[in-house]
């Protein structure tokens, strides 16, 4: 697809990064995922889906995992244990 899907630290949401001319990136848009918890730690793409670790505001809450589509679409989200700070698909 061409798009790198990335974490931002500072808002806390998912960017996507259009790297058709990889000297040049450009931001297509970014999924805000305040509505889930206090940000996202890490995200995964497999095909059209993408996972999203996000924290719970409090620490020690059960985060979530979020599954996106490219366009950063929320499809579903489940409960996961605390502080989930890693995702991938096997």
């Amino acid at each position: 697809s061409k798009t790198l899907f990335s974490v931002n630290g500072s808002t806390g949401a998912v960017d996507r990064i259009d790297l058709t001319d990889p000297t040049m990136p450009t931001l297509l848009g970014s999924t805000d995922l305040a509505a889930y918890g206090s940000g996202a730690t890490s995200v995964a793409v497999h095909g059209d889906l993408v996972a999203v670790a996000v924290t719970a505001n409090t620490k020690t809450d059960p985060g979530r995992l979020l599954l996106l589509n490219p366009e950063g679409m929320v499809l579903a989200n489940v409960n996961v244990g605390a502080g989930p700070d890693m995702v991938t698909f096997t």
